[in-house]
């Protein structure tokens, strides 16, 4: 996924369209296939982020590609189908920001404290060990 920080009136159309490709396309397609394979999930689980819920000034179309898998768990709800969108804050250990000290500076971490990758792991596995299929949306942060 490539981002490209800009406000969303300096971004090309071409730029927020290879930003958001991979997740809606790709995450669209998993679930006709789901649906067209007949597969029947225990779950459905996707990583959105929750810049999707409160957005960034220089990150409309990450925003927007996370809305849409907000937005596809409660579209798959609808149809009695598992879902959950688990809208992550700042992962510190791994991942875009750990990689990126100048994205790390301009966020304010007084108001986003980060997990790091090990709480992520338990989250995650509280989910996947819980025995009913997940009809909601998740946000995982810290305050």
């Amino acid at each position: 996924m490539v981002l490209h920080d800009k406000t969303y009136a300096a971004m090309t159309v071409e730029e927020f369209h290879a930003s958001i490709a991979c997740k809606v396309q790709g995450t669209w397609d998993l679930h006709t296939a789901v649906i067209d394979l007949g597969l029947d999930l225990s779950f459905f689980t996707m990583m959105s982020s929750i810049s999707g819920i409160v957005g960034q000034k220089d990150q409309a179309n990450y925003a927007a590609a996370n809305i849409f898998l907000d937005s596809l768990a409660s579209y798959r709800n609808q149809l009695s189908l598992p879902a959950c969108s688990a809208n992550l804050g700042v992962i510190e250990d791994v991942g875009y920001i750990s990689e990126r000290a100048a994205v790390a500076v301009r966020l304010n971490m007084a108001i986003w404290k980060p997990i790091n990758e090990s709480l992520l792991h338990r989250i995650l596995r509280l989910r996947f060990c819980n025995s009913r299929p997940a009809r909601f949306m998740l946000t995982v942060y810290h305050i």
